[in-house]
């Protein structure tokens, strides 16, 4: 993932702050200061100094993309001109909730996105369509504002629509997942759907349901969910933390 924070022009070159995770190493490195050069159209983060940021989403999607090509290496993405023009090769976007490196961005309204063969198998990413929408977010500036909860664009699984219910002016979701999922829910929570940022109604019987607001429900893939979908699903990794904490405090509690 990378994030973008300042940015200031000085003979025709930009000097921007730059987050980002290394796809390959799956480490978070942070660079401090460097330059955005054009190269056919496409800009590339050239970075003159490194040092460690916290990079990630906040579960807001921005806009959706339209799959125009599919291969076992990589996606071809439509989209508005507006997101686009804000992506750099090499820099990270989140596709239905996984972060993705930008490979290239071909016209103003279209980005190729590099997809790992462990990446489309344990997320939905293998099961997309030519003309399918996915989600899109760019990543969080690094003076932006949380406007869901925190994101990696890392998917700990996935979870299959149970059921759709209206509940006065939006929907109720019901989802069945894995109990190793479930673990790390509560209700009130947050958890992220196809990079959605949603609230944990409620956790029982092998799934857990969150409420979709019609704004949400418009403005995301889910206005075309339907029951027996698949869907990416990344729990708070606050809750990660906390559930790791405690089962080593209580192991080693017991184990003196």
């Amino acid at each position: 993932m990378n994030g973008r924070g300042g940015k200031s022009t000085s003979s025709g070159r930009e000097t921007e702050t730059r987050l980002r995770l290394d796809s390959a190493t799956d480490r978070t490195v942070g660079i401090k200061e460097g330059k955005a050069h054009r190269l056919h159209g496409a800009r590339i983060a050239t970075p003159k100094s490194r040092g460690f940021f916290v990079s990630m989403f906040t579960g807001i999607i921005q806009q959706q993309g339209v799959i125009k090509k599919k291969t076992a290496a990589y996606l071809q993405i439509e989209a508005a001109a507006r997101l686009v023009e804000q992506l750099s090769l090499g820099e990270s976007i989140a596709v239905d909730g996984v972060c993705l490196t930008v490979s290239k961005i071909p016209t103003p309204t279209t980005f190729t996105a590099d997809v790992m063969s462990e990446t489309a198998r344990r997320t939905t990413l293998g099961n997309l369509r030519v003309g399918g929408c996915v989600n899109l977010e760019l990543p969080m500036k690094a003076d932006g504002r949380f406007g869901g909860h925190m994101v990696q664009g890392h998917i700990d699984g996935t979870a299959t629509l149970r059921s759709i219910r209206h509940s006065g002016n939006s929907h109720i979701f019901s989802f069945d997942t894995d109990e190793s999922l479930l673990a790390y829910m509560v209700e009130k929570g947050s958890v992220a759907i196809n990079g959605i940022s949603l609230t944990v109604i409620s956790v029982s019987g092998g799934g857990f349901s969150v409420g979709i607001i019609p704004h949400t429900k418009k403005r995301t893939t889910l206005a075309r969910a339907e029951v027996g979908g698949v869907v990416n699903v990344e729990v708070d990794m606050v809750a990660k933390y906390i559930y790791k904490f405690s089962r080593a405090s209580i192991k080693n509690r017991y184990e003196k």
